[in-house]
């Protein structure tokens, strides 16, 4: 049993995040796995799954136990272990990175991973990102003991879609 609430198996990953995309979308989209190593590897081999690129690149997670890394043209998300946020996570690690605010422990690993495949999907056909911040007025634990303001995230997916629909994750809100 791990410490971390996000240390994934491959095959969760498998089912949980690219399944679960292949469901969502009526095409198929080009999803590339990564080792730590930054080689290319097959999800059904024996090394672990690092980093998984979708499309060109333009939309990367990265999973590191204790956090796990949405990287949306270059800008990052972040969701990280409420255990990792007291002690293992400075101002300067978070600075400039949308950070989602809610408790991960209450997620199981199906629930984590649909999650981080639904945000991604809101920006496959996006070609950029707008991010606004304000700070949050509601009643969210702070777990950090260094950050005295907790912030919203308002995340704008430029695209030439004529409808925009929006979706809310805790205090990350997706308009595309």
């Amino acid at each position: 049993m791990s410490i971390y609430c996000m240390e994934f198996t491959n095959n969760e990953i498998k089912q949980h995040f690219v399944e679960y995309i292949n469901e969502i979308l009526s095409y198929k989209i080009d999803i590339q796995f990564f080792a730590s190593t930054y080689e290319r590897i097959d999800i059904s081999g024996n090394d672990s799954v690092d980093t998984i690129a979708i499309e060109d690149g333009d939309l990367m997670i990265q999973f590191a136990k204790s956090r796990t890394s949405l990287f949306i043209f270059n800008e990052e998300v972040m969701f990280i272990d409420e255990e990792a946020k007291r002690y293992s996570y400075t101002t300067s690690d978070i600075y400039g990175n949308a950070v989602y605010e809610h408790n991960l422990r209450e997620l199981d690993h199906k629930q984590q991973l649909n999650m981080f495949a639904e945000i991604l999907l809101c920006f496959v056909n996006a070609s950029g990102i707008e991010i606004h911040e304000r700070a949050i007025t509601g009643d969210v634990k702070n777990n950090y003991y260094y950050i005295s303001e907790l912030k919203e995230y308002v995340l704008e997916a430029k695209n030439t879609s004529a409808g925009k629909r929006t979706k809310t994750f805790g205090n990350i809100t997706i308009n595309y």
